[in-house]
Protein backbone atom coordinates (compact mmCIF):
# COMPACT_ATOMS: atom_id res chain seq x y z
CA UNK A 1 0.00 0.00 0.00
CA UNK A 2 1.25 3.35 -0.96
CA UNK A 3 0.48 5.07 2.06
CA UNK A 4 3.16 3.24 3.94
CA UNK A 5 5.74 4.77 2.14
CA UNK A 6 6.81 8.08 4.04
CA UNK A 7 7.61 10.01 0.86
CA UNK A 8 3.53 8.81 -0.35
CA UNK A 9 2.71 9.93 2.91
CA UNK A 10 4.73 13.15 3.04
CA UNK A 11 3.03 14.24 -0.26
CA UNK A 12 -0.25 13.27 0.84
CA UNK A 13 -0.56 15.42 3.76
CA UNK A 14 1.14 18.37 1.75
CA UNK A 15 -1.71 17.71 -1.17
CA UNK A 16 -4.46 18.11 1.00
CA UNK A 17 -3.27 20.72 3.01
CA UNK A 18 -3.26 22.68 -0.04
CA UNK A 19 -6.79 21.22 -1.82
CA UNK A 20 -8.20 22.69 1.49
CA UNK A 21 -8.61 19.29 3.87
CA UNK A 22 -10.92 18.92 5.58
CA UNK A 23 -12.73 21.94 4.80
CA UNK A 24 -16.27 21.71 5.95
CA UNK A 25 -15.66 18.14 7.20
CA UNK A 26 -14.12 18.87 10.02
CA UNK A 27 -16.79 21.87 11.68
CA UNK A 28 -19.47 19.11 10.59
CA UNK A 29 -17.72 16.49 12.90
CA UNK A 30 -17.18 18.70 15.78
CA UNK A 31 -20.55 19.81 15.88
CA UNK A 32 -22.13 15.83 15.75
CA UNK A 33 -19.43 14.95 18.50
CA UNK A 34 -20.30 17.61 20.86
CA UNK A 35 -21.00 15.44 24.41
CA UNK A 36 -19.06 12.80 23.13
CA UNK A 37 -15.80 12.68 24.94
CA UNK A 38 -14.00 9.51 23.70
CA UNK A 39 -13.62 9.19 19.71
CA UNK A 40 -12.13 6.66 17.97
CA UNK A 41 -10.70 7.88 14.95
CA UNK A 42 -10.42 4.99 12.45
CA UNK A 43 -7.96 5.39 9.61
CA UNK A 44 -6.69 8.41 11.30
CA UNK A 45 -4.03 9.10 8.74
CA UNK A 46 -1.93 12.01 9.35
CA UNK A 47 -4.23 13.51 12.18
CA UNK A 48 -6.44 16.10 9.96
CA UNK A 49 -9.52 15.14 12.87
CA UNK A 50 -7.54 13.47 15.75
CA UNK A 51 -5.60 16.04 16.12
CA UNK A 52 -8.43 19.07 16.20
CA UNK A 53 -11.07 17.01 18.00
CA UNK A 54 -8.50 16.45 20.63
CA UNK A 55 -7.61 20.16 21.14
CA UNK A 56 -11.57 20.57 21.21
CA UNK A 57 -11.25 18.65 24.63
CA UNK A 58 -12.55 14.80 23.33
CA UNK A 59 -9.98 11.77 24.28
CA UNK A 60 -8.91 10.23 21.19
CA UNK A 61 -7.83 7.16 19.77
CA UNK A 62 -6.18 7.06 16.75
CA UNK A 63 -6.50 3.93 14.64
CA UNK A 64 -4.12 4.06 11.49
CA UNK A 65 -1.86 0.83 9.95
CA UNK A 66 0.38 3.17 7.64
CA UNK A 67 3.95 4.17 8.96
CA UNK A 68 4.00 6.86 6.81
CA UNK A 69 0.76 8.35 8.08
CA UNK A 70 1.75 7.40 11.84
CA UNK A 71 5.12 8.70 11.75
CA UNK A 72 3.56 12.29 10.22
CA UNK A 73 0.86 12.17 13.20
CA UNK A 74 3.08 11.76 16.30
CA UNK A 75 5.46 14.65 14.95
CA UNK A 76 2.15 17.40 14.08
CA UNK A 77 0.60 16.22 17.45
CA UNK A 78 1.08 18.86 19.89
CA UNK A 79 2.51 18.94 23.17
CA UNK A 80 -0.10 20.47 25.01
CA UNK A 81 -2.80 17.65 24.11
CA UNK A 82 -0.30 14.08 23.57
CA UNK A 83 -2.05 13.31 26.88
CA UNK A 84 -5.14 13.47 24.91
CA UNK A 85 -4.19 11.24 21.44
CA UNK A 86 -3.70 7.24 22.23
CA UNK A 87 -2.29 6.49 18.34
CA UNK A 88 -2.77 2.61 17.41
CA UNK A 89 -0.64 1.28 14.88
CA UNK A 90 -3.26 -1.49 13.24
CA UNK A 91 -5.55 -2.35 10.41
CA UNK A 92 -9.31 -1.78 11.86
CA UNK A 93 -10.22 -5.37 11.28
CA UNK A 94 -7.56 -6.66 13.63
CA UNK A 95 -8.15 -4.08 16.25
CA UNK A 96 -9.62 -4.89 19.37
CA UNK A 97 -10.40 -2.24 21.50
CA UNK A 98 -12.40 -0.48 24.45
CA UNK A 99 -16.32 1.09 23.12
CA UNK A 100 -15.87 4.94 22.51
CA UNK A 101 -18.94 7.26 23.14
CA UNK A 102 -17.75 7.61 19.37
CA UNK A 103 -16.41 6.75 16.03
CA UNK A 104 -15.36 8.45 12.87
CA UNK A 105 -14.23 7.17 9.86
CA UNK A 106 -13.61 9.33 7.32
CA UNK A 107 -12.94 8.13 3.76
CA UNK A 108 -10.95 5.18 5.59
CA UNK A 109 -13.31 2.54 4.19
CA UNK A 110 -12.15 1.81 0.62
CA UNK A 111 -8.95 0.15 0.95
CA UNK A 112 -10.96 -2.51 3.39
CA UNK A 113 -11.17 -5.94 2.23
CA UNK A 114 -14.27 -7.07 4.20
CA UNK A 115 -16.61 -3.48 4.20
CA UNK A 116 -19.53 -5.59 6.25
CA UNK A 117 -16.70 -6.83 8.53
CA UNK A 118 -15.31 -3.25 9.20
CA UNK A 119 -19.04 -1.62 9.32
CA UNK A 120 -20.23 -4.25 12.09
CA UNK A 121 -17.38 -3.71 13.96
CA UNK A 122 -17.86 0.38 14.02
CA UNK A 123 -21.36 -0.39 14.96
CA UNK A 124 -19.91 -2.79 17.68
CA UNK A 125 -17.28 -0.31 19.04
CA UNK A 126 -18.83 3.25 19.55
CA UNK A 127 -22.66 4.74 21.07
CA UNK A 128 -22.09 7.13 18.18
CA UNK A 129 -21.11 6.49 14.41
CA UNK A 130 -20.12 8.57 11.52
CA UNK A 131 -19.31 7.10 8.47
CA UNK A 132 -17.99 9.54 5.55
CA UNK A 133 -17.50 8.33 1.81
CA UNK A 134 -17.15 10.78 -1.31
CA UNK A 135 -20.17 11.19 -3.49
CA UNK A 136 -18.75 10.74 -6.95
CA UNK A 137 -20.92 12.08 -8.92
CA UNK A 138 -21.03 15.65 -7.62
CA UNK A 139 -16.99 15.89 -7.40
CA UNK A 140 -14.89 17.84 -9.92
CA UNK A 141 -11.28 17.35 -9.52
CA UNK A 142 -8.31 17.62 -12.16
CA UNK A 143 -7.56 14.20 -11.18
CA UNK A 144 -11.05 13.11 -11.60
CA UNK A 145 -11.36 15.14 -15.01
CA UNK A 146 -7.99 13.61 -16.69
CA UNK A 147 -8.97 10.03 -14.72
CA UNK A 148 -12.66 10.15 -17.17
CA UNK A 149 -10.17 12.02 -20.39
CA UNK A 150 -8.13 8.81 -20.00
CA UNK A 151 -11.61 6.40 -20.13
CA UNK A 152 -10.28 5.21 -16.41
CA UNK A 153 -12.92 3.93 -14.72
CA UNK A 154 -13.75 5.92 -11.66
CA UNK A 155 -12.89 5.30 -7.88
CA UNK A 156 -15.35 2.20 -6.13
CA UNK A 157 -18.65 3.85 -4.87
CA UNK A 158 -19.76 2.66 -1.65
CA UNK A 159 -22.85 4.31 -1.05
CA UNK A 160 -25.44 1.90 -1.88
CA UNK A 161 -22.98 -0.87 -0.14
CA UNK A 162 -23.05 1.26 2.91
CA UNK A 163 -26.70 1.62 2.85
CA UNK A 164 -27.34 -1.89 2.17
CA UNK A 165 -25.29 -2.92 5.07
CA UNK A 166 -26.54 -0.79 7.48
CA UNK A 167 -30.17 -1.51 6.95
CA UNK A 168 -29.39 -5.21 7.17
CA UNK A 169 -27.75 -4.48 10.42
CA UNK A 170 -30.68 -2.72 11.16
CA UNK A 171 -29.15 0.54 12.19
CA UNK A 172 -31.08 3.52 12.73
CA UNK A 173 -29.40 6.04 10.45
CA UNK A 174 -29.45 9.43 8.59
CA UNK A 175 -27.22 11.11 6.11
CA UNK A 176 -26.10 14.45 5.50
CA UNK A 177 -24.80 15.65 2.33
CA UNK A 178 -21.68 18.20 2.76
CA UNK A 179 -20.37 19.96 -0.43
CA UNK A 180 -18.33 22.79 -0.94
CA UNK A 181 -16.20 24.75 -3.94
CA UNK A 182 -12.52 25.64 -2.94
CA UNK A 183 -9.67 27.07 -4.76
CA UNK A 184 -6.94 24.64 -4.92
CA UNK A 185 -3.56 26.43 -5.01
CA UNK A 186 -1.05 24.66 -7.60
CA UNK A 187 2.46 25.84 -6.72
CA UNK A 188 4.06 23.43 -8.76
CA UNK A 189 2.14 22.37 -12.58
CA UNK A 190 5.11 19.81 -12.79
CA UNK A 191 4.72 18.56 -9.50
CA UNK A 192 1.16 18.65 -9.92
CA UNK A 193 0.70 16.36 -13.26
CA UNK A 194 3.85 14.26 -11.68
CA UNK A 195 1.10 13.19 -8.79
CA UNK A 196 -1.45 12.45 -11.10
CA UNK A 197 0.30 10.73 -12.93
CA UNK A 198 1.68 8.65 -10.32
CA UNK A 199 -2.43 8.73 -8.65
CA UNK A 200 -3.66 7.57 -12.00
CA UNK A 201 -0.72 4.98 -12.50
CA UNK A 202 -0.62 6.39 -15.93
CA UNK A 203 2.61 5.51 -18.29
CA UNK A 204 5.22 8.06 -18.46
CA UNK A 205 4.74 8.74 -22.05
CA UNK A 206 1.28 10.27 -21.22
CA UNK A 207 2.73 13.35 -19.31
CA UNK A 208 2.28 15.85 -22.69
CA UNK A 209 -1.63 14.77 -22.64
CA UNK A 210 -2.13 15.43 -18.85
CA UNK A 211 -0.43 18.71 -19.47
CA UNK A 212 -2.16 19.89 -22.10
CA UNK A 213 -5.59 18.42 -20.10
CA UNK A 214 -4.38 20.43 -16.55
CA UNK A 215 -4.04 23.77 -18.39
CA UNK A 216 -7.11 23.76 -20.01
CA UNK A 217 -8.35 23.45 -16.41
CA UNK A 218 -6.68 25.74 -14.62
CA UNK A 219 -6.91 28.95 -14.18
CA UNK A 220 -4.80 31.82 -13.38
CA UNK A 221 -5.12 35.19 -10.77
CA UNK A 222 -2.91 37.09 -9.58
CA UNK A 223 0.00 35.28 -10.32
CA UNK A 224 -1.01 31.82 -9.04
CA UNK A 225 -2.62 28.98 -10.56
CA UNK A 226 -5.73 27.69 -9.33
CA UNK A 227 -8.33 24.80 -10.08
CA UNK A 228 -11.82 25.28 -8.82
CA UNK A 229 -12.54 21.55 -7.03
CA UNK A 230 -15.79 20.67 -5.96
CA UNK A 231 -15.84 17.86 -3.26
CA UNK A 232 -18.86 16.14 -2.21
CA UNK A 233 -19.47 13.84 0.91
CA UNK A 234 -21.90 11.24 2.33
CA UNK A 235 -21.73 11.67 5.91
CA UNK A 236 -23.98 8.78 7.76
CA UNK A 237 -24.61 8.97 11.44
CA UNK A 238 -26.33 5.90 13.12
Amino acid sequence: MRFNHIEYASYYHDHMIEAGYPGKLLPFILDALEGSLTVLDIGAGTGFFSIPLAQAGHLVTAVEPSEGMFLIMEKNIPPAIHASIKICRAEWESWNGEFHDAAICVHSLYPMNNLQLAIRMIDNSAAKKILIVRENKLMRTLPGIIRERFGILSNRDLNSEIRAILNEISAEWKVFNICEQREYLIKDIGREVSSIIYQLRLNEDSRDEVCRIADEEINYRGGSCFFDAIYSDNAYIF
